[in-house]
């Protein structure tokens, strides 16, 4: 399996095609999107993602924490990956839950 450090440590350039975002996204530092096969933008994922969701939707992960931010759960997201979104959600969770138990003096 290919992992996104090895390439960095090895200096490898690699295209991957994919149509599944959540596949794609852990593993990309740029994007671009083909239409007729022709490339009509490309970029940073975040910046393609919001340009073109619209037509692309959402990847679920992405989903899943837009619909914490609207409930008031803020994550801090440094990639937009399903295993980012899950340690976001992991680390604020353990942030609430200390939280918590500071203010009912239970600091175990």
């Amino acid at each position: 399996m290919l992992r996104r450090k090895n390439l960095y440590e090895e200096k490898v350039t690699a295209i991957v095609i994919e149509h599944r975002l959540e596949v794609a996204l852990p593993f990309a530092t740029r994007i671009a999107v083909m239409i007729d096969g022709r490339m009509v933008d490309d970029g940073q994922p975040m910046e393609v993602i919001t340009r073109w969701k619209h037509i692309v939707g959402k990847p679920q992960a992405l989903e899943l924490a837009a619909r914490l931010t609207q409930a008031g759960i803020n994550l801090k997201i440094e990639k937009p990956s399903p295993e980012h979104v899950a340690l976001s959600i992991v680390r604020e969770y353990r942030v609430r839950n200390l939280a918590a138990r500071r203010k009912h003096g239970n600091s175990s």
